[in-house]
Order: C-alpha cells, then structure tokens, then sequence
C-alpha cells in the first residue's frame, strides 16, 4: 500500500470508523534475528455495532529494522486507505461520511512519525508533533481543533437525555522511545473540551417562559376599562354618589406598562456556569473545560489518569444545577423589582350635563277696547287686563368626575404617587379623597401582584424547586447525564501498555511498548456485541524483536497491514501493532477484552471528507487537516 508523497496534501472529515483483523506473531524458532520496531498511530481501537459500510482506516507510520540495517525512518503526514484496499489519494477522491455524521469537523496539522535503528534506539509519535517526533507546546502550529463526536459511541438509548456528544481537542500529541536499556514516553493536550446538549436544560428557557407569559397576561388584565383597576376606582366612586358611576359618557383610561419578557431575556440567553463548566437554558447546550475541571492541567498526569471520576461528574452536575438554582432566584428577583417599578396612569373624566326645569308664569297688563296698552290708573278707568302665559329657561346643571394618579406601582403602595380627584352631582360638589381613591387601588394592586395567589407568588412556584427539578430529571441517575458520564463514557489519558499486560516492565525481547495521549471508550448498549474505544495519538516500540519464521513481506517501506513489513526475503515478523487497546478500563468502566496479539485487533479511524489544500513550501510532515 502506497503513502501519500504530495506535500499538498489536506485531509478532510473524520468519523469513528475501521475494523481490520491481525495476526498475532509467530511462534519461536531456533533461528534468532534480533531487529527493532517502530510506530507512529493517530487514530485506533476497536469499535462494534457500527456498518462496515462506513468504515475507512487509517495507515500508520511503522518502521522495521532487521538488525543489519541503517537507521530505518518514516516521517508521513496522515494516509488514508478504505478498508481491504490500496492508500487513496485524498487529492483526487473524496471520502465523505456526511450520510453517517451529519457534520463537518476542522482539525489541526497532524503527522505520524517511526525511527528504527539496529542499535535498538526506537522512537515512534503522532499527533500534532514537531521535526522528529518533538511533542510539547511549540512542537506544532495546529490551525483549529479536532473534534470527534461520541453520540455513536453511546447509541441513541440516552437521547432523551443527552445529545451531540462531542469532544474537542485543539492539540494533542505522543511520543515513545527506547533502546535495549529502558523505554520513556510522553504525551501533551490542550484545549481539551467536552460538549453535549440537554434537553432538560433547553426545557427551561420554556418553563420560565411560560411562566412570565401567563405572569404579563394577569397584569394585562389589571389595566383597561373593564380591568380589575377600573372595576375598584368605579365602586369608590358610586359609593361617593350613585350619580359618578363610570358609564358611557366616561373617559376611562388605566394603563399598567409592563413587559416582563423582555425583563428575563438576558437571563435566558447569557452563558452559565463556573469551574470549566458553561451552559445556556435556551440551547440545552453545555461545554466543559476539562483542563480547569481537573486541576488545570492535563499534561504530566499519573499514568492511566481517568479524567470522568467521580468527583469530576459530580462537579459537572453540581455546577448546572447550582447554576439553576440562582437563574430560578434571579428570575424571581428581577420580575419583583419590575413589578415594583411597574408605571401606572390613571386618567378618568366623566362630564354630564343636565337640565332644568324652566320657570313658568304670566305677564298682566291694561289695555283698551282697540288694543293700546293704558296706564294702570287708567286702564282701571277705562280698560280692562289682559294676561299672557311665560316661561323662563335655567341653566344646564353639571355632573362631572377628574380622576388623576399617576407614579410606580411602589409608589401607589407607599402612598407616595401624585393623585387628584374631584366630583360635583348637578353642580354640587361631592366630597372624594385622592388619597382614599390611591390606598384603594393600592390595595388591589398589592393583593393581584404581591398577594397568596398573586403574580409574583406565580412566578416563584413557577421557578424556584420546579426548574432544579427540571434540570435533575436530565442530569441525575444512571439514566440522566450522570449515568452517561460516569457509567457509560472514559476519558483516560498518559496511557501505557505492554503486550505482555498493562504498564511498562523491563524492555524484554519481543515487548511492544505503547504510549497513548487518550483513549476514548464507551460502554455497549443494548444488543451491543461489545465495547468501543478509540486511541488519539498512540506510538509504539519494541527495541528488541527476534525473528521467527517467514513473515508476511512487502516492498520496503510499504504499509501491507500490521506485522507485515520487513525487506523482501527477510523472515522478520514485526509486532503486531498497537497493544492495549482492549485492555481493563478502571474507573468508569469495568470491561475485559480480547487480547491483541491473541485474537483479532479492531482498527478505528477517523471518516475523511475535505480535499488536500495546495501550500507550496509547506513542510511534507505538517499537511493542515481539514476533517
């Protein structure tokens, strides 16, 4: 199988995919050839439950030195091979696992890199390493992290509680080296994130919501003509006289601002958390920095570290939901001191004229037989009285009614809100308080609002227990995100193994010695056949191997499957690749597997889509991954 040898070379999207079974070694012979071994493995592990039809693997950059040879080296950037078949050019042909994860993913400069020499000095890395397999800090220039999602490690058992699982690495690396005398290794990570969504926790922004919309709909109905308001200003006033009652010919016009929505929405949609941990109620989505979480560091951690302890998950759990909680109180908070700032204008006027009943009479006066008009004296004499009938109109008499208040509904209660009032029946005037008409409205805004029953009383049920519960029905128990995180998912990093059992002994002949930066296992759902792991930046040595019968052989230098390499003619078998991989989880998981160089070795790898940027002068060993 052929590497890639273009410089320009980007490899694209990378899924959790490969399963290729491997031979274990030879038998002893009599015949003894002493030779090293070397690797360099991003991507690996064993998977089951997934579709063969999206599998693709990933070739390792693996070396093998006889023992008469000079210093045997491999310096690649990352090949990409289907599964069964020759290395594909990634320049020309696109993989795409679009229809298996929906997704895109961008990630750093990765190579792989293997030294052999016949002396027994081995070193073997991948990941974002440097010239020569260097790891550390300012071994590489990686231009965006790598992410890898996990839902299809999990299964879809848990949606209902937690979804697009995804981990995120913006730079991670491996090295190991040794000789005859001893081996060493090392790792380096940064930037390492755990993402997921809840819908528990989307819920939320729903349920507070909710509660403020039915909150806004019961201040609505304080305000208006025929509201609450208007119904208790109205009562006082025919109390005062039956004449005042506010019917058709009143201006009523009672109005209570409120919007209480848009007095929480920066509490729905701000980032919670603390201590590595960031969530938003709105989204569901929550991000964990697991650098902070552990300690603020995940380099130089005891071999085998388990990062999802106990202890960790529950710092993750205990930061939501105490996170939860203050939201619940600050919602309450907030809509108390609205509530109290809320602005009420009361302007009503009422204007009714009525009429009076005119004053009737008669005008008397003396006149003669033709008509004239005489004096008294002589109409007496000569006349005789005459009398018409007359009629004198009075004024319209005026009922009116001048309501005024105006101020916050904290100052209403306080009795410190401008109020005027004033009434006259027919022109008289009515005795009316302002101050009784306020303390009266008072009373029922008090009794709508802060009372048993009341609006804020509303919200607080709404809000305070019920949103906590909430959020525990999707984070607690071996069902919620608690289960997940700590039954079901292992984050492990500083991984060593030995094919001869975990950790690293004396270097012995025929010992392979791996290092992994993380290894990524989930526990089998359901109808499983069994459980998934994946190694990110794995490097192997064996710096002394004998030779033991004919091994399987391919030109020199080229990848013919795990324990396949070696010059043609020679009867070297190298080892059988990388070791551990199935070893015992401890901590969260508590799984045995199936030995390596035993039975039948699953390789994973990344799905590839993207295609191979050109950049000329780009060094051949740090392509930029786009996957």
């Amino acid at each position: 199988m052929s590497i890639l040898t273009k410089s320009t070379a980007v490899l694209g999207t990378v899924g959790i995919v490969a399963a290729l079974a491997v031979t274990a070694p030879a038998a002893a012979s009599a015949t003894t050839a002493h030779g090293s071994w070397a690797q360099g493995h991003f991507l690996s592990g064993s998977i089951a439950g997934l579709s063969l039809d999206s599998i693709v693997g990933l070739t390792p950059a693996e070396v093998w030195n006889n023992g008469s040879q000079g210093t045997q080296e491999k310096v690649d950037p990352l090949a990409v091979s289907l599964l069964g078949s020759q290395a594909i050019n990634v320049g020309a042909v696109r993989v795409s696992p679009d229809s298996v994860l929906h997704s895109t993913t961008v990630g750093g400069a990765l190579s792989q890199y293997a030294m052999a020499d016949k002396t027994g000095a081995t070193m073997g890395a991948s990941g974002t390493i440097g010239n020569g397999g260097a790891i550390g800090p300012n071994a590489s220039n990686p231009n965006g992290a790598l992410t890898l999602y996990l839902d299809r490690l999990i299964g879809s058992r848990f949606d209902a509680v937690i979804t697009d699982l995804a981990l995120k690495i913006q730079a991670i690396a491996a090295n190991i080296h040794g000789n005859h005398h001893s081996v060493d290794g090392g790792y380096y990570i940064d930037g390492l994130t755990l993402s997921f969504t809840s819908p528990a926790l989307a819920g939320i922004s729903a349920s507070v919501t909710k509660a403020i919309a039915a909150a806004d709909a019961k201040l609505a109905s304080l305000g208006g003509a025929h509201g609450d308001l208007a119904v208790a200003l109205n009562a006082i006033l025919v109390a005062a006289n039956p004449a005042l009652k506010l019917g058709a010919n009143a201006t009523v016009s009672i109005s209570l601002e409120h919007n209480l929505k848009a007095v929480i929405a920066g509490l729905l949609s701000r980032t919670w958390g603390g201590a590595g941990v960031s969530f938003n109620v709105t989204t569901g989505k929550v991000t964990v920095d697991l650098n902070a979480l552990v300690g603020g560091t995940l380099n130089n951690r005891p071999v085998n570290s388990e990062l999802l302890t106990p202890a960790t998950v529950h710092a993750i759990i205990a930061t939501v939901a105490s996170n939860v909680v203050s939201l619940a109180h600050q919602v309450i908070a907030r809509v108390d001191v609205a509530l109290n700032n809320l602005k009420l204008d009361v302007d009503v006027d009422l204007a009714v004229l009525t009429d009076q009943a005119p004053i009737v009479g008669q005008s008397c006066q003396y006149e003669d037989s033709h008509g004239n008009i005489l004096s008294e004296v002589l109409g007496k004499l000569l006349g005789h009285l005459v009398c018409t009938p007359t009629s004198t109109l009075l004024p319209k008499l005026k009922t009116s009614v001048a309501v005024d208040v105006h101020g916050t509904v904290a100052q209403i209660l306080s009795g410190q809100a401008p109020a005027t009032a004033a009434a006259r029946v027919l022109g008289i005037p009515v005795s009316l308080s302002a101050s009784h008409i306020a303390t009266s409205l008072g009373a029922v805004l008090k009794a709508k609002i802060f009372g048993i029953g009341g609006i804020l009383s509303g919200i607080r049920s709404s809000c305070d227990g019920p949103l906590l519960d909430q959020a525990n029905a999707g984070l607690l128990g071996s069902a919620g995100i608690e289960g997940v995180l700590s039954g079901i998912l292992s984050l492990k990093v500083n991984v060593r193994d030995t094919n001869a059992g975990s950790g690293w002994g004396p270097v012995a002949t025929n010992t392979v010695f791996s290092q992994t930066a993380m290894r990524v296992a989930a526990a089998p759902g359901t109808g499983s056949s069994g459980l998934t792991s994946v190694n990110l930046a794995s490097a192997s040595v064996a710096p002394t191997m004998t030779g033991n019968g004919p091994g399987v052989i391919g030109d020199p230098g080229t990848f013919g499957g795990p324990g396949t390499i070696g010059d043609p003619g020679t009867t070297e078998t190298i080892p059988t690749g990388e070791v551990g991989g199935e070893s015992t989880v401890q901590g969260s998981l508590a799984y045995t597997g199936v030995a390596i160089g035993s039975a039948i070795a699953l390789l994973i790898a990344l799905l590839i889509t993207g295609a191979w940027l050109a950049r000329k002068g780009y060094r051949r060993n740090h392509p930029t991954l786009e996957l």
